[in-house]
């Protein structure tokens, strides 16, 4: 957590988190202070920690979010990301929520904020990134929705998601995203007319069909009473509309854990979603 509106969201979440869950979730708050900068954002008498402290309790019971946190702890570095991972250690977190720059409204030239973005390239447990206007009354009215692909690094979100929707009492739904067939058919070769015609028939018939492939992934890992749904699109804006529609408490996602480097060539849906969507996006390592 920090001073600014980027953590509102992040702190309404957390403490409907808190309440809603069964296993009464303990949170603990953390604020990371530049020690080059404290005294200047932390006026007043006495060490920079010590007023960053006070600051910090104060804009919690502000809140009247006081009753929310086990403990409210303030770390000094100039480094917030490093800090943040190492305090989710030392108190064997479960995991970590974090605020986002973009709002669901209006427009924002940075999406993530540098510190959000460079957690999600090296977490180590799951990360669920809020949107700084979240109202606490948009949450709790419908499923956790979890997006899907057969492979391994799918089924640590399905399992965390199966358990979060039996602790806070919400219906789960599982969505997988197929791509979108290609415009082109060999058979209408030379006519677009008929090209396009084919493929609207295709996207039509596989968006109403699990794939094979599919339904034998959720039968080997155990998730075949899972309700399952099927999109065709791009899995970003297919997720978020679809989260639209069902007025998702949360989406999740499994994290294929790219590089940089891996993140110039390849898309990673869930920091699109962690910087775009309209609600909290978790995002769950594979391992």
């Amino acid at each position: 957590m920090d001073l600014s509106e980027r953590s509102r969201g992040a702190l309404v979440f957390a403490q409907w988190l808190s309440e809603r869950s069964s296993a009464s979730e303990r949170l603990i708050g953390v604020h990371v202070v530049d020690a080059s900068t404290a005294d200047r954002d932390y006026p007043g008498h006495g060490p920079p920690l010590d007023r960053a402290r006070e600051t910090l309790r104060a804009s919690i019971e502000a809140q009247h979010m006081t009753s929310a946190y086990e403990r409210l702890e303030v770390i000094p570095g100039d480094d917030p990301e490093t800090q943040l991972e190492r305090a989710v250690e030392t108190h064997e977190g479960t995991g970590l929520i974090v605020g986002r720059s973009a709002p669901i409204e209006g427009w924002s030239l940075i999406s993530l904020g540098r510190v959000t973005r460079r957690l999600l390239r090296s977490m180590h447990r799951p990360t669920v990134v809020v949107p700084p206007d979240l109202e606490a009354s948009s949450l709790g009215r419908g499923p956790i929705l979890v997006g899907i692909v057969p492979q391994d690094h799918a089924r640590a979100a399905v399992t965390l998601g199966r358990e979060l929707a039996r602790d806070l009492d919400l219906p789960l739904s599982l969505l997988y995203v197929r791509p979108q067939p290609g415009m082109m058919s060999p058979m209408a070769a030379g006519d677009p007319s008929m090209a396009y015609a084919i493929a609207i028939a295709e996207q039509a018939q596989l968006g109403t069909e699990e794939p094979p492939m599919l339904r034998e992934w959720a039968e080997r890992e155990g998730f075949a009473d899972l309700p399952r749904n099927v999109e065709v699109g791009r899995p970003g804006p297919s997720l978020r509309r679809i989260a639209q529609t069902v007025d998702a408490s949360m989406i999740i996602c499994g994290s294929r854990g790219l590089s940089l480097r891996d993140r110039i060539f390849l898309s990673s849906t869930g920091s699109e979603l962690a910087a775009h969507a309209e609600r909290p996006v978790m995002l769950v390592p594979g391992d």
